[in-house]
C-alpha cells in the first residue's frame, strides 16, 4: 500500500475495552466523597442489550452494504463479504503472500475459519490469549487460589458485584497507547487474525480484551486481517460500546474458569500443568515497581499498514429464515459455558459451547454438530438460564437432536437402548 493508505488505515477507530486499574482507582476515590452509586439495575441493562440486538438482527443486511462504504471511503480498509470460511481461508491464502503464520485471538469466527481449513494448507497459529495468559498465570492463580484449594467451579470464584464489574470495563479516553513488555516471540513476519467483538455501520470496531494480548499482536503485525459475523454489526458507536461491556459483563467468570482450565485443579495439578510444552510468550513484565512498568516504554498504539476487514457469512443469512434466528442475538459473551456441566468437566477447550453448538449445524453440518458434543447435553438448562439475551438455547439443541433422529444420524448407543427396549423392555438389555 502507499503511504496515504498507511496513514488512512491508522485512523481506523479500533476501540478495545479492558479492565483499567485508573477505573479502579478513580472508582474507590469517589466512593469516599460521595453516597453511594444508585443500585446497578441488571434488567435495565439487559433490556437495553435486549433491543440493541433485536436492531442488530433486523437490520445487519443493510449495516453490512453501509459498513463496506464506510469503509473503502473513509478509511481506505480492504473490506470483503465471505460467504462460507473456506471462501475467508482463500482470502487469507491469497493475501499473506510469504507469511504462514497467524496470531489470533479466541473468537468463535475464528474457530470456524479454523474448522474450515484444508488439511494441507500450511499455517501456523499463535494463540495470543495463551501467551499472554502464561505470563500472567502464576500472578492470578496467587490472586485466586486460598487455602491451598484450587478453583474447582464457578462456587469458588471469588464474588463481584456487577456494578464493579460493568465499571472495570470501559474505554479510558486518557489511554492513547500502551505498555509493551517485548514482541510476542514469534519467529519471523506474522499477521494478526483477530475476531471482531461488534463493529458499527460506520467503522467503528471494538474488542474485549483482558491481557493486552491483541493490541500487543496488532503493534507488531506485518498485517492486520479482522473477521466480523453478519451478527455483530450494530447501528451506531453508542450500541458497539454498550454490547462489548456487556460481553465482558456477562463473560467475566467464563474468563476466570477458562484460566483455570489450565491450571487443572488444586495446587499439585497446577505444577504439572506447568510442565506441559507452552507456546511461545509475551516475557513478563520487568520488575522494579509496583506496575511492572518502571523499566518500559509508552507506545503510541498504531495499526499496521495493511488492513482487512471480512464480514462472515457461513450459514448466518440462512439462518434467518429459521426457528432458530435467536441465535444470531449471540453476543459471544460465554455466559452460556459458565454453569456447563459438559463444557466443565471435559474441558472448556475440548468441546463447543452451546451457541457454538448449534452454530456449528449450520456452517458445518448436522454430523459435525454430532460428533462436537449435541449429545453430551445433559439437558440442564443452565445455558438457557444464564444468556443475557434470553436465547432458547436448551431448545435449539433439542430440536437439532430430534433432526439428528430424522436423518439417522443418532450415536450408535441410542440404537442399542431402542433395542433393548424393544426386546427386553428395559434400557439395559438382557439380565
Amino acid at each position: 500500500m502507499s503511504a496515504d493508505s498507511s496513514k488512512i488505515n491508522s485512523l481506523l477507530p479500533v476501540w478495545f475495552i479492558e479492565p483499567t486499574a485508573a477505573d479502579k482507582r478513580r472508582q474507590i476515590a469517589l466512593a469516599r466523597k460521595r453516597p453511594a452509586e444508585p443500585f446497578f439495575n441488571m434488567d435495565e441493562v439487559k433490556r437495553t442489550l435486549q433491543d440493541i440486538r433485536t436492531d442488530a438482527l433486523n437490520n445487519f443486511l443493510k449495516f453490512e452494504k453501509k459498513l463496506k462504504s464506510s469503509l473503502k471511503k473513509r478509511y481506505n480498509v480492504n473490506v470483503t463479504s465471505a460467504p462460507t470460511g473456506l471462501d475467508v481461508v482463500d482470502y487469507i491464502n491469497d493475501t499473506l503472500g510469504d507469511i504462514n503464520t497467524l496470531a489470533i485471538n479466541r473468537s468463535s469466527t475464528i474457530r470456524e475459519i479454523q474448522t474450515a481449513l484444508p488439511e494441507d494448507m500450511d499455517l501456523q497459529f499463535f494463540d495470543s490469549y495463551n501467551a499472554a495468559l502464561e505470563s500472567s498465570l502464576d500472578m492470578e492463580i496467587s490472586k485466586l487460589e486460598s487455602g491451598g484449594r484450587g478453583i474447582a467451579g464457578y462456587w469458588d470464584l471469588p464474588y463481584s458485584e456487577p456494578v464493579q464489574i460493568w465499571n472495570s470495563f470501559n474505554l479510558d479516553p486518557a489511554i492513547k497507547g500502551y505498555y509493551r513488555t517485548e514482541s510476542p516471540s514469534i519467529p519471523g513476519k506474522y499477521a494478526a487474525l483477530m475476531g471482531v467483538n461488534c463493529l458499527t455501520s460506520d467503522g467503528n470496531m471494538f474488542m474485549l480484551q483482558h491481557l493486552q494480548n491483541i493490541t500487543n499482536v496488532l503493534a507488531n503485525a506485518e498485517t492486520a486481517i479482522f473477521v466480523v459475523g453478519l451478527e455483530k454489526l450494530v447501528r451506531h458507536y453508542e450500541q458497539g460500546l454498550f454490547q462489548t461491556r456487556c460481553s465482558a459483563l456477562f463473560g467475566y467468570e467464563t474468563i476466570l474458569l477458562e484460566l483455570f482450565d489450565r491450571t487443572e485443579e488444586g495446587p499439585e495439578k497446577t505444577k504439572a500443568a506447568k510442565k506441559r510444552p507452552a507456546q511461545p510468550k509475551l516475557k513478563a513484565k520487568k520488575k522494579g515497581s509496583k506496575t511492572g512498568r518502571a523499566d518500559q516504554s509508552f507506545i503510541e498504539f498504531s495499526l499496521p499498514a495493511e488492513v482487512h476487514v471480512i464480514i462472515l457469512d457461513n450459514g448466518r443469512k440462512g439462518i434467518l429464515d429459521t426457528k432458530f434466528k435467536d441465535i444470531l442475538k449471540c453476543i459471544g459473551c460465554g455466559a452460556c459455558g459458565r454453569l456447563c456441566p459438559r463444557t466443565r468437566w471435559q474441558g472448556s477447550e475440548s468441546r463447543l459451547n452451546a451457541r457454538d453448538l448449534i452454530m456449528s449445524a449450520f456452517t458445518f453440518g448436522l454430523e459435525y454438530a454430532k460428533d462436537n458434543g449435541l449429545f453430551d447435553c445433559t439437558l440442564c438448562r443452565n445455558c438457557q438460564f444464564n444468556c443475557p439475551v434470553d436465547i432458547p438455547l436448551q431448545d435449539y439443541l433439542n430440536d437439532l437432536r430430534k433432526a439428528c433422529e430424522r436423518e439417522k444420524l443418532l450415536p450408535p448407543v441410542y440404537d442399542r437402548l431402542y433395542e433393548n427396549i424393544l426386546n427386553y423392555n428395559t434400557p439395559y438389555g438382557k439380565k
